[in-house]
């Protein structure tokens, strides 16, 4: 299971806002909300792809080291 905190690291090392992030993995910026605080305990796999894609191999270096 993909962490919050696997999403949220890698976005905040590209400085980006949770939006930031939405708009480029083409999701809401609620689910980017909803997934980091934990609201979205286990999110679908086509949206934590949608968000670790959009940010690149810092994404990538953090969903590998799970």
């Amino acid at each position: 299971m993909i962490t919050r905190q696997q999403i949220r690291t890698p976005r905040t090392m590209l400085g980006w806002t949770q939006n930031e992030l939405a708009q480029a993995a083409e999701i809401s910026g609620m689910a980017v909300r909803n997934i980091e605080s934990g609201a979205t305990a286990d999110p679908r796999p086509s949206t934590v792809a949608g968000a670790s894609t959009s940010s690149g191999p810092a994404a990538r270096n953090s969903l590998e080291r799970r």
